[in-house]
């Protein structure tokens, strides 16, 4: 798999020296990076990341530079950096908040419930109310695959309450047969 990733990583090089329009140069941007990250290579992705994102902002594409940020997420989780994985997501929520891309912002909101553990105690009603708030963003937004999501990750917290916990289960299969989805 290192000898595949390495080829990989020396063909996207090879595609740097090329034009490319926008979407294709951020494909590719992100392939780079996320072979380095698969690879261990964790400096030089974080050099990558920094560098794309740069050129990102001086084109004025903010959504491309939160984008971008979402690798430096998963570099501090290759790291074992949780919370700094998650204060990197939250930072690209309000960033997708703020140019109004509400599905990407539930999106890292969901990112974030992801990477914590569940820990019984007092947070987990906080979590619940921030999991049932993401499943409503979610639907306004149409971002059925983080709907769905947070509605089983709402069903892993109220495992203990089988009532509770089977309607979860129910909507989310609710909304996978109406979109379609196996």
């Amino acid at each position: 798999e290192r000898l595949q990733l390495r080829d990989a990583l020396r063909e996207i090089e090879r595609l740097h020296t090329r034009r490319a329009g926008a979407g294709e140069w951020l494909e590719q941007e992100d392939a780079l990076i996320l072979a380095l990250l698969r690879l261990q290579e964790l400096e030089r992705a974080k050099y990558e990341i920094e560098r794309a994102r740069a050129i990102a902002e001086r084109a004025g594409w903010p959504s491309a530079a939160l984008r971008l940020d979402t690798n430096l997420a998963s570099m501090h989780m290759h790291r074992g950096e949780r919370p700094a994985a998650a204060a990197v997501q939250t930072r690209i929520a309000e960033g997708f908040a703020r140019i109004g891309d509400v599905s990407s912002a539930t999106e890292s909101r969901m990112w974030v419930q992801r990477a914590e553990p569940i820990v019984p105690g007092p947070t987990v009603a906080r979590r619940r109310a921030h999991l049932r708030e993401i499943i409503e963003q979610a639907s306004a937004a149409g971002n059925l695959k983080v709907e769905i999501e947070a509605l089983l990750l709402l069903a892993r917290h109220d495992r203990d309450h089988p009532g509770i916990w089977r309607k979860h289960l129910e909507r989310a299969r609710l909304r996978m047969r109406e979109a379609g989805l196996d």
